[in-house]
């Protein structure tokens, strides 16, 4: 799987939720995957969407590694984390666009970063997994 955009997203940060700093798209966001078998399927994060980039937990560790890197890739797995994403994807096409996107972007620098980034959300992902709508804030109302 692979992963092209054009432009960076457009988004201005909204508040805090659950600690993390949220965003909100100002623009839709046109991005496109190809897949493995050749095709691809044209995507758009709406406007107004809110993220709150990967949720890394803030222990001192595991933050100075994992913290603040796979924004971009975060922002497509959020989406495609949401129960009404267009288009539905299960879970774990929802963490293989993840990895793509983070390798698109080569963000994080570090494939095994990456990789361990993945891991986490193959792993600890489920309780997160299509339990919101795309239109739920997550601040701000």
């Amino acid at each position: 799987m692979k992963i092209y955009f054009s432009a960076r997203p457009e988004t201005t940060p909204v508040g805090k939720w659950d600690g993390r700093n949220v965003r909100e798209f100002t623009d839709p966001w046109p991005f496109h995957i190809i897949k493995d078998d050749g095709t691809w399927i044209s995507c758009s994060i709406p406007k107004g969407f809110q993220v709150d980039g990967a949720s890394v937990p803030h222990a001192p560790f595991v933050w100075y590694l994992f913290g603040d890197r796979g924004e971009i890739a975060s922002y497509m797995h959020d989406y495609f984390y949401r129960k009404d994403s267009c288009p539905v994807v299960k879970k774990d096409i929802a963490d293989s666009v993840f990895l793509a996107a983070m390798q698109f972007t080569n963000d994080p620098e570090w494939d095994v970063t990456k990789n361990m980034m993945y891991k986490a959300v193959v792993w600890f992902g489920e309780g997160s997994y299509h339990k919101k709508l795309v239109t739920d804030k997550l601040c701000g109302g």
